[in-house]
């Protein structure tokens, strides 16, 4: 959340000439819900949605083995099964933020908006709450890249990680 990951996503995805998939973005028009009015429901259909996008995208014929850059919601990790779909499909990569770096990118009321997990008040604390609960699935990925650097470098670190 606020690591960069739609926008780092779509450059890779640019610069190697592949599909770029934004899961929130197909969560959204799968359920023709925004990601706010499914949390408004609850986390818990949320994630049910995330987890079916996710199975969704990879039957399409094509997908498998087709080349694409797949920008996951930060929670997505949460699900064992979601965690084993993406390590079977390829490399997994870890946007690394401190939390400061991660106040300043989401304290925008805008960025606060989009983002139902934020809506507590206290930001600092709700993203200390939240890295620390998904930290050890992060840890996981293939690659880890500190994501605080501006996009051109991070894109940068993943390609020489691969």
């Amino acid at each position: 959340m606020g690591s960069g990951k739609s926008t780092v996503g779509a450059e890779l995805a640019r610069r190697w000439g592949v599909v770029f998939v934004d899961l929130d973005l197909r969560v959204a028009r799968i359920s023709g819900l925004t990601v706010a009015a499914l949390f408004a429901r609850s986390e818990v259909e949320f994630r049910a949605h995330e987890a079916g996008a996710l199975r969704s995208l990879v039957a399409e014929p094509g997908f498998e083995g087709g080349g694409a850059v797949v920008a996951t919601g930060g929670g997505v990790v949460l699900d064992a099964s979601n965690r084993a779909l993406m390590s079977r499909l390829g490399r997994t990569c870890y946007l690394d933020a401190d939390v400061e770096t991660l106040v300043a990118r989401l304290s925008h009321p805008a960025e606060l908006a989009r983002r139902p997990l934020l809506a507590g008040g206290d930001l600092r604390g709700e993203l200390v709450r939240i890295k620390e609960r998904r930290e050890q699935y992060y840890r996981g990925a293939d690659i880890i890249v500190d994501a605080a650097s501006p996009v051109p470098e991070v894109v940068e670190k993943i390609v020489d990680a691969l």
